[in-house]
């Protein structure tokens, strides 16, 4: 059984790190930039999104649990004005990919933001993560758009 509960503020910290590891990641490899700028733009991009932490107004900061094992977690934002939601990040650990799990979280989620009101789902899929993309297909999500990038030399 798959569910969401808060994440507790003693796992937070990894939490962040492992965000913006990721994060940065991702702008360096689709911008080019350097290793030191990307985790210093991921940084900033963090603390500015969740300035209160696991407190932070209309942020949902979730664990996933397979019964009592934490496999993931899920990190969204609600705007009651507009009635949306957005997936801010969405991470199952790699052994338990393909499993299932990840159209669980989803539906759960929807479920959830149903009740609140909340009438639609907005995300990104990174460049390259086709197994994201494909779930999210799947499930019914149908893509707005593509984000284009060139360097000048």
């Amino acid at each position: 059984m798959i569910s969401l509960f808060e994440m507790e503020p003693g796992c937070f910290e990894l939490f962040r790190e492992n965000f913006i590891r990721e994060y940065a990641g991702s702008i360096s490899s689709n911008y080019g930039y350097s290793e030191r700028k990307s985790f210093e733009f991921a940084s900033l991009d963090f603390e500015m999104r969740l300035p209160n932490k696991l407190d932070t107004d209309g942020n949902y900061v979730c664990s996933i649990k397979l019964g009592e094992l934490s496999i993931g977690h899920l990190w969204y934002i609600e705007s009651v004005e507009d009635s949306t939601a957005f997936i801010c990040d969405f991470f199952i650990e790699q052994k338990y990919r393909n499993s299932g799990y990840g159209k669980l979280v989803i539906k759960n989620l929807e479920s959830r933001l149903k009740q609140s009101g909340i009438t639609r789902l907005k995300l990104h899929v990174a460049n390259g993560n086709n197994g994201a993309l494909r779930l999210y297909t799947r499930l019914g999500y149908g893509i707005t758009g593509h984000n284009l990038f060139k360097k000048f030399d």
